[in-house]
C-alpha cells in the first residue's frame, strides 16, 4: 500500500492572486499553520512514525503521556485538511483560468472600447 505524506509546498499568494480571489491569504496562512503544527508534534514526540503512531520509545515506558493517543488522529486530520486546501487551490486556479478564457472568447469588442481609442489624450 502506498503511504500518503503531507504536502510539503507552502504557498504565499501574490497581490494579483489575492485580488483575483480574496480567500487565498487566509487559506495560505491556514495551510502554513497546519504544516507547522504537524512538524512541531513530530519534533516534540520523536517516538512517532510518519502517520503519528507511537513506536517503541524506552523513555515512555511504562507510562505513555495521555496526549499521545490523540496525536495520530490530529496529524491525520491536519494532513487531510492540507490536501483539501491543495485541491481547492488547484480548482480555484482552473476556475479563474477557465473564466478568463470564456470572457476572452465570448466577448465581442464594444463600441465604447473603439470610441475610447479615438480620444486624443
Amino acid at each position: 500500500m502506498r503511504e500518503r505524506r503531507e504536502p510539503t509546498v507552502t504557498w504565499l499568494p501574490s497581490t494579483q492572486e489575492i485580488f483575483m480571489a480574496a480567500e487565498r491569504p487566509v487559506l495560505a496562512a491556514l495551510d502554513a499553520c497546519l504544516q507547522l503544527a504537524i512538524r512541531s508534534l513530530r519534533a516534540e514526540y520523536p517516538g512517532l512514525d510518519e502517520r503519528g503512531r507511537l513506536v517503541q520509545d524506552p523513555d515512555w515506558e511504562p507510562h505513555v503521556p495521555p496526549q499521545v493517543p490523540l496525536i495520530e488522529p490530529l496529524i491525520g486530520a491536519a494532513t487531510a485538511l492540507r490536501r483539501l486546501l491543495a485541491n481547492y487551490r488547484v480548482a480555484l486556479e482552473l476556475a479563474l483560468h477557465d473564466g478568463s478564457l470564456r470572457q476572452d472568447v465570448d466577448e465581442e469588442p464594444s463600441e465604447q472600447a473603439s470610441d475610447e481609442k479615438d480620444i486624443p489624450f
